[in-house]
C-alpha cells in the first residue's frame, strides 16, 4: 500500500510539473508576442512571470526526483521517469533563457521576420499541448500517447522548415553581419524549444516500448 501511495504521488507530481511547464510556455509566447509588437516593458513583465513559473516547475521537479530516488516506482521505471521530468524541465528552461536573451541584448527584429517568428511561437505552444496530452496518456492509454508523439514529430518538422526559411531570409536583409548572427541565434534558440519537446516525445516512446517488453 505504501508503494502504491508513493507511485501515486509521483504521477501527481509529474502532472503538476507538466502543468507548470505548459503555463511557462504559454507565458513565454505572450512575452515573445509583446516584444514583437514592440511592447518591451510589457514583455519584460511577462518574462518575470515566466521566470516565476519556471522556478515553481523546478521546485516540483526536485520533489518528484526525490520521490523517485527514494524508491517510488519499480527500479526499472525510475530512470525512465527521471529522464522524462528532466527533459520536461528543459523545455521551460529554454523558453525562459530565450526571453532574457532577447530582452538583455535588446534585439531589434525587422518586420519581415515577425510573421514566421509568430508562427513558430504558435506551433511551439501547440506542440506543448500535444506533449501534455501524451504524458497524461502514459498513465491511461499508451497507444494514445504514441499518437500524440507522432503528431509532435510532424509539427517539429514544420518548425524546422520555418527555421530554415527564416534564417535564409535573415541573410538576405541589408544588415550588419553582427545583427544577422544575433537574429540567427534568436531563431535557432526559438526552434530549440521544439527540439526539446520532440526529445521529450522520444522519451515517451521509450517508456511505452519498455512497458510492452
Amino acid at each position: 500500500m505504501a508503494l502504491w501511495r508513493r507511485s501515486r504521488r509521483v504521477e501527481e507530481g509529474i502532472t503538476r510539473h507538466l502543468e507548470l511547464v505548459g503555463r511557462t510556455v504559454l507565458k513565454f509566447e505572450e512575452a515573445l508576442f509583446a516584444y514583437l509588437d514592440e511592447s518591451r516593458e510589457r514583455a519584460g513583465e511577462l518574462a518575470e512571470e515566466t521566470h516565476h513559473l519556471e522556478a515553481q516547475a523546478d521546485d516540483v521537479r526536485r520533489e518528484v526526483a526525490m520521490e523517485l530516488m527514494g524508491g517510488a516506482l519499480l527500479a526499472s521505471m525510475r530512470g525512465e521517469f527521471l529522464e522524462l521530468i528532466e527533459r520536461t524541465d528543459r523545455v521551460a528552461n529554454r523558453a525562459e533563457s530565450l526571453l532574457y536573451f532577447i530582452l538583455l541584448q535588446r534585439v531589434t527584429i525587422p518586420d519581415p521576420l515577425k510573421p514566421s517568428l509568430r508562427e513558430i511561437g504558435e506551433q511551439t505552444v501547440e506542440m506543448m499541448a500535444e506533449m501534455r496530452a501524451a504524458i497524461h496518456a502514459l498513465f491511461t492509454n499508451r497507444e494514445e500517447a504514441l499518437e500524440h508523439s507522432r503528431s509532435i514529430e510532424r509539427m517539429e518538422s514544420e518548425i524546422d522548415r520555418l527555421e530554415r526559411k527564416e534564417i535564409e531570409q535573415i541573410f538576405q536583409l541589408e544588415l550588419e553581419l553582427a545583427e544577422q548572427l544575433q537574429l540567427r541565434e534568436l531563431v535557432s534558440r526559438l526552434a530549440d524549444i521544439s527540439d526539446e519537446i520532440e526529445d521529450l516525445s522520444d522519451q515517451v516512446e521509450v517508456i511505452v516500448a519498455t512497458r510492452r517488453a
